[in-house]
């Protein structure tokens, strides 16, 4: 039937601010650069995320907010955010 709106599946999704307690930076970092890797070879100068490491993002974390969305336990999405002066900057 046309126009008909399909089932949805649950889902659990959780929006987590991260601070200190978080320890999986690893995990974080795989998502960061599996969303940066269709850019390898792409662009020049490489991605700045290329450089990135679990320690890099900890002390990244500790100086920024950071926001995650898990899906099932899983980390799906990450933003990086920094006030600076009256404007947010947001990053990887």
């Amino acid at each position: 039937m046309s126009g008909e709106i399909p089932s949805a599946t649950s889902v659990s999704v959780e929006i987590v601010a991260l601070d200190a307690s978080f320890r999986d930076w690893e995990r974080l970092l795989e998502l960061v650069l599996s969303a940066f890797a269709s850019m390898q070879g792409v662009i020049d100068p490489p991605s700045s995320a290329l450089r990135l490491t679990p320690e890099s993002l900890a002390a990244k974390a500790a100086k920024e907010r950071v926001f995650a969305v898990f899906e099932s336990g899983q980390p799906v999405a990450c933003i990086f955010c920094d006030l600076r002066g009256k404007a947010l900057y947001v990053g990887k």
